[in-house]
């Protein structure tokens, strides 16, 4: 007797119709962003499409925040259909979420062609601006900052150098 086996075909995957929507996944203390997006959005070739004039990414700052402590630079390390990684270079890292009032990171998606799903839709005008707690960077709480910074001396070098009980090295320019 001779049977055949019979594959069950797979339903073709239904396309969705929904816009992509991205959302801050993880903004870690070492400025590692993590952007995903609810739909598959088409790669770029090159990851140096996705710059300054793609997205706008700046630190608003909390209350009692100095925003000239807070500049930083930036760069996408990856990108997948659902993900985009960043590289966040804090200028000042110790100054950023500093004070009891976090400061936030404000991503703006200036062209949002780059993001098109491969449905063909775009992220829609409402989702274009992600504004997300930006977490102390370094480790370092502020309360340690201060009791540390109680405890340096005046001296004739220009440095003066601190160092943390979690080896964290701080140059402080004594002017």
């Amino acid at each position: 007797m001779f049977r055949e086996r019979v594959k069950k075909k797979k339903s073709p995957q239904i396309e969705s119709k929904k816009n992509p929507v991205p959302f801050v996944k993880k903004i870690s203390q070492q400025g590692d962003l993590v952007i995903n997006f609810t739909e598959d959005v088409i790669t770029v070739p090159d990851l140096a499409f996705i710059n300054d004039t793609t997205l706008l990414i700046e630190v608003q700052p909390g209350e009692d925040s100095d925003p000239a402590k807070l500049l930083l630079e930036w760069e996408v390390v990856s990108q997948t259909s659902r993900q985009l990684s960043i590289k966040l270079k804090f200028q000042d890292a110790l100054f950023v979420s500093a004070n009891i009032q976090p400061d936030f990171l404000k991503i703006v998606i200036l062209d949002p062609v780059v993001f098109t799903a491969i449905n063909g839709l775009q992220v829609e005008p409402e989702n274009l601006k992600i504004l997300k707690a930006i977490p102390s960077q370094l480790g370092v709480k502020q309360e340690t900052v201060q009791k540390a910074l109680d405890k340096v001396t005046i001296s004739t070098e220009s440095l003066t150098y601190i160092e943390f009980t979690s080896h964290i090295l701080l140059r402080i320019p004594l002017n």
